[in-house]
């Protein structure tokens, strides 16, 4: 939810100044960023005494990949028009 919010306020401020030419940038930032958040689970190293430890990584990568990705596919949808 933050992830998807700090998104949201980056697409608006660069509506509001003007600088949609940007928005390829801060999605490859948003991408990168997103990358770079799943080098923590799988760093991450669990107990062996834990049922199925090694299901953690693949179930924890790619929830840092929802918010960038419904972020991605809903922002089109509330592209307002401009007059």
């Amino acid at each position: 939810m933050f992830g998807c919010m700090l998104m949201a306020i980056s697409y608006w401020l660069l509506e509001r100044f003007n600088k949609e030419n940007l928005k390829g940038v801060l999605n490859i930032i948003i991408a990168l960023l997103s990358f770079a958040s799943v080098l923590s689970p799988i760093s991450m190293s669990l107990p062996l005494d834990i049922k199925n430890p090694e299901l953690f990584s693949g179930l924890a990568v790619p929830m840092h990949f929802f918010p960038a990705l419904a972020f991605f596919c809903l922002v089109p949808f509330f592209k307002g028009n401009k007059s």
